[in-house]
């Protein structure tokens, strides 16, 4: 009797120990599994995290652990946790599993990197590098899912989506590169363009610089002419000035030699002619010989060339001449008025008459 009672604690107690550990177990994928559908999502990564550092080759934890990186938008953590699935599950249900969210994780992320709306924009070159590199590893992850699997319908249909989406990104790359390159081909044109306008601006800078060169040659050159006809002018008028003194002086000299011999021989003359018929003759002579002087001089200091200079020159003689009229008439005035005061000056022996 107390051998039953014994075996009967004994089956009770190591039933109590089991039925402990598989609820500790079971209440720990429950909460993680909880929180899942609720979508707590991080509240059930931390519960699958630490069962992953407590059982890291755990196929089922690293699924679950990726599925909900992939929800978190953590596609890296999620491809590396499909990945280890795949390596540690010895279930072909489970790995054609890790496979497809694999596929679908690496898709996640090409669409990341190309940014939203990435079809009507332009998009980087090594951002279309990185997303292509990342839909064709997706494709291997479908294919190697339906090698599992060859009638999984949601596999076959993701696969041809991301086919057409990574065919669609190499059409775009193509096109981004023909607009660069066109792009180019026209800045080179607009560049050939500016140095043809820029090369014009110049030839026309320096036809203008020098067409005004030339006029300021041209001026200075009639500057210069000018100068030297001023030159000239002043050379020739010095040189008439020079000729009228020269002239003037050899009449002044004459007319008072004249003069001179003059009064001589009207001292010797006097007693023979009257005073009346004296100044008659006197001054007959003297008005001839001042017409003779006068187109002397007018002749001598005419030049063809410089008709002015001539007039004033005849009009400076015509005034000599008056002056030295209204002189000699002085002149025989005051003779006369001598004589009959009976005043007569010595006669020069170096003197002759006339």
């Amino acid at each position: 009797m107390l051998k039953k009672i014994f075996k009967l604690k004994l089956l009770i107690l190591l039933l109590s120990v089991f039925c402990n550990l598989h609820s500790f177990s079971f209440f720990a994928d429950y909460k993680a599994n909880k929180n899942y559908q609720n979508k707590d999502y991080q509240s059930a990564r931390e519960i699958l995290q630490k069962e992953q550092t407590d059982d890291p080759n755990n196929a089922l934890i690293n699924y679950n652990l990726g599925t909900i990186d992939y929800k978190l938008n953590k596609q890296q953590s999620a491809k590396n946790n499909f990945q280890r699935a795949v390596n540690f599950s010895k279930s072909n249900e489970l790995k054609e599993k890790a496979y497809f969210n694999w596929g679908n994780s690496l898709y996640k992320n090409s669409q990341n990197i190309l940014g939203k709306d990435w079809e009507n924009k332009k998009v980087d070159d090594k951002k279309i590098e990185q997303a292509t590199k990342e839909l064709e590893s997706g494709i291997e992850k479908y294919k190697n899912a339906l090698v599992i699997n060859k009638e999984n319908e949601k596999t076959e249909a993701n696969l041809k989506a991301i086919e057409e989406i990574l065919q669609k990104l190499i059409a775009k790359q193509q096109e981004q590169k023909q607009q660069q390159d066109k792009d180019k081909d026209q800045d080179k044109n607009q560049d050939q363009q500016n140095k043809q306008e820029q090369s014009k601006q110049d030839n026309s800078s320096e036809k203008q610089q020098g067409s005004e060169d030339k006029g300021d040659q041209k001026v200075q050159e009639e500057q210069q002419e000018g100068s030297k006809e001023n030159a000239s002018d002043k050379q020739e008028e010095n040189k008439n000035n020079g000729e009228k003194d020269e002239l003037n002086k050899e009449h002044g000299q004459e007319e008072q030699e004249k003069i001179d011999n003059h009064d001589d021989n009207s001292s010797e003359k006097e007693e023979q002619t009257q005073p009346g018929e004296e100044g008659t003759q006197q001054e007959e002579e003297n008005q001839a010989l001042r017409e003779e002087e006068a187109n002397s001089a007018m002749q001598a200091a005419v030049e063809p060339e410089e008709q002015e200079t001539t007039d004033l020159k005849k009009r400076e003689m015509i005034s000599l001449l008056e002056k030295l009229q209204d002189d000699e008439s002085k002149r025989q005035k005051q003779m006369l008025w001598q004589k009959s005061k009976g005043l007569q000056r010595p006669q020069n022996n170096a003197q002759r008459p006339w």
